[in-house]
């Protein structure tokens, strides 16, 4: 009976030692995985954080980006102005001019009519 009580007894420290063993080594297992999932997790941090520096500058430069189209719409917009008005100055001088060159012509056919006896 004392021999298979220390048969049972040598039988659970075995297992027992077992069990420890299996249950470090499970710790160290897990332990280690959730070491890289904080260096992943770490360097998905700190990607994030680029992206978001990197987002905050492409923010500022369509930003930038606006405001020059902005004024080159203003500025678009005043030459069309000037240019109709050049264009308008033209278009008066030039219809004073043809208004001139046919007064002019009327006075020549005045005098080849008057010279003619009319």
């Amino acid at each position: 009976v004392d021999a298979l009580k220390q048969d049972v007894q040598a039988q659970l420290v075995a297992a027992s030692d077992r069990y420890q063993r299996m249950e470090t080594g499970m710790l160290q297992k897990h332990a280690k995985e959730v070491a890289d999932l904080n260096e992943r997790l770490k360097a998905a941090s700190l990607a994030l954080a680029d992206m978001q520096r990197q987002t905050a500058s492409l923010q500022a430069e369509l930003g930038s980006l606006q405001r020059d189209r902005a004024n080159a719409v203003m500025q678009a917009t005043q030459l069309h102005s000037e240019v109709d008005a050049l264009m308008a100055k033209v278009q008066q001088k030039s219809l004073a001019a043809e208004a001139s060159a046919k007064v002019e012509d009327s006075k020549e056919l005045q005098l080849i009519v008057t010279f003619l006896g009319g």
